[in-house]
């Protein structure tokens, strides 16, 4: 096993005190590399299969615990619907609606809604 650290050479002894062992010197740096972004990237496939999303979210410090509060109670099994229903009813956007709702929801008083019917301008033939 390859080694890195000191030596040091009492009469006709030689120490080698590792600092650092090589536990895989057959693996070049490049190799591990590429090793280690196929097991990130496989991780991260086998969290989307069980319908997780990787976020990364920054936030003053004062509400990082309260961040990791939340994230906590929504991975918690007996918490996780009673926080959602909150968060939804304080955070949660509103239901579109569809242009026919927003029509309908539109006050037409005052609005008058009759036109006289124009048939255009003259054109001789």
């Amino acid at each position: 096993m390859a080694t890195r650290g000191l030596r040091a050479c009492v009469g006709h002894f030689v120490f080698t005190f590792s600092l650092f062992p090589d536990i895989f010197p057959e693996i070049t740096e490049a190799e591990l590399v590429k090793a280690q972004r196929k097991a990130v990237t496989n991780f991260r496939r086998r969290l989307k299969q069980r319908g997780i999303t990787r976020l990364e979210v920054n936030v003053r410090i004062a509400d990082a615990a309260i961040v990791r509060d939340v994230v906590r109670a929504l991975s918690n099994p007996e918490q996780e619907q009673a926080v959602r229903k909150l968060l939804r009813e304080y955070f949660g956007s509103k239901p579109t609606r569809g242009l026919k709702d927003l029509l309908a929801a539109v006050p037409l008083e005052g609005i008058e809604l009759k036109r006289d019917r124009d048939f255009g301008r003259g054109v001789d033939l």
